[in-house]
């Protein structure tokens, strides 16, 4: 007895199209694999001062986005990319200038992992002239992760 198909062939079809998009993202994610590899100051100092501005760099895959936060305070993000001054590595940059003294935790964000890196900072010098902070934007990762509207 031969019976109408077409709702079993709905089926397949629906299948056969979750399969091809699950086989797409696990491919896609497979790929995404970017991870914070270091973090460190690109010249680092004997003593960290309260209104000194200090670089500091992460290595990553190539444009990988980066969140760095002191003590859990946004500084910025950046994205990686060839710094000549490191040579062939793939390095996100922002500028940080300590606004208080004490013990501070520098941590970078990739969505995926991170890398902290401890500093004591100390008092500014006497007759010093404190640098402002450079605005960098926010730490917001979520421009990683397109939403599917423009």
């Amino acid at each position: 007895m031969i019976t109408d198909t077409r709702h079993g062939r709905r089926i397949g079809c629906g299948i056969t199209g979750l399969a091809a998009t699950v086989a797409i993202v696990a491919g896609a994610a497979s790929t995404a694999s970017a991870a914070v590899t270091w973090v460190k100051f690109e010249t680092p100092a004997q003593t960290y001062y309260v209104g000194t501005d200090y670089r500091i760099t992460a290595g990553s895959d190539p444009e990988s986005m980066m969140a760095f936060y002191d003590n859990g305070q946004c500084i910025g993000k950046s994205a990686a990319h060839y710094n000549s001054i490191l040579g062939e590595t793939f390095a996100a940059v922002v500028e940080w200038v300590p606004a208080t003294a004490g013990h501070h935790v520098i941590t970078v964000d990739d969505g995926k992992s991170t890398k902290t890196l401890a500093v004591d900072v100390e008092a500014a010098l006497p007759g010093s002239t404190p640098a402002t902070p450079v605005a960098q934007g926010g730490c917001s990762l979520s421009s990683l992760f397109p939403t599917g509207s423009s």
